[in-house]
């Protein structure tokens, strides 16, 4: 690879406790990438790659040169590309004239390294040109296991919600159960520590009518 993603994160670096920035690492996020927007998956990657350790900033959205991303370890910078299209509802590829073009302008900004990561896949053409130019290509299937050595976390609690589970609101760690006192209830698998209550009709109203045990 163009460089080693094994940095050891910031454990006490959370984009969430910034007021300044939005934290897009949430496991709904994780889930649905196919379905973000083209400026949230820019986002997402920037603070994936924030918390395995790296300085990265967004660029500007006009006249970017290509560059989505530029993240920065000691002297040495990559010019990243983000291209998010779902690939259950488009057959579209990267190709080579995307490769060319961020060739181009990472040069013109005086950046020797560059990748493109992307949620679908590479023409033959593409990943012949960036192996020329010593690029490096993330696809649909290896981001989720960049996802997966950065921040594994993130990646279990997605396939648990694809489940039909769902995370306690309140102490977001626990479960919601379904208990009876007097009647039948919503209430958290972590209780007493956690009291979160809710009537199961409401519940089913606000949040679906998602599994509890």
């Amino acid at each position: 690879m163009v460089w080693s993603w094994r940095r050891k994160a910031k454990e006490t670096q959370f984009l969430s406790e910034d007021k300044n920035k939005d934290y897009y690492m949430e496991s709904k996020n994780v889930a649905n990438l196919n379905k973000m927007s083209g400026e949230n998956f820019e986002i997402f990657l920037r603070d994936l790659f924030i918390y395995a350790g790296y300085d990265a900033e967004l660029t500007q959205k006009f006249k970017d040169d290509g560059i989505d991303i530029i993240l920065t370890y000691g002297k040495e910078k990559v010019a990243i590309q983000a291209k998010r299209w779902d690939p259950f509802k488009t057959y579209k590829l990267v190709d080579k004239d995307i490769v060319n073009g961020l060739v181009s302008g990472a040069r013109r900004r005086g950046i020797e390294k560059t990748c493109i990561i992307t949620t679908t896949f590479f023409t033959d053409n593409a990943q012949a040109i960036a192996k020329q130019e010593k690029m490096e290509l993330i696809d649909g299937r290896r981001l989720y296991y960049l996802i997966a050595k950065i921040k594994p976390e993130s990646l279990a609690e997605a396939y648990f919600e694809t489940l039909g589970y769902t995370k306690c609101p309140d102490c977001r760690s626990g479960i919601p159960k379904k208990r009876k006192s007097k009647s039948e209830f919503i209430g958290c698998t972590n209780f007493p520590k956690c009291g979160y209550t809710m009537n199961i009709s409401d519940y089913e109203l606000q949040y679906g009518k998602k599994q509890f045990l």
